[in-house]
């Protein structure tokens, strides 16, 4: 491994997308009827699949591609 790379695993993907969708107030725990839609392409259909296991309580529907 040359130095200065960083790894990440999957599952940190899926608290970015948390991050993000808390940050765009689409998630809010004082909101719960607010639910999302997730669609993942590949290594995004992994971190959706994590997403929506983490947090079920604000995901709709889950539309995975070539996962």
């Amino acid at each position: 491994m040359l130095s200065g790379d960083k790894t990440q695993i999957i599952s940190e993907y899926a608290l970015y997308v948390a991050e993000a969708l808390t940050k765009m107030k689409w998630m809010d725990k004082q909101h719960p009827d607010k639910k999302v839609t997730l669609v993942g392409h590949s290594m995004g259909a992994a971190v959706a699949m994590i997403f929506a296991a983490s947090f079920p309580e604000y995901v709709d529907k889950l539309v995975l591609l070539d996962g």
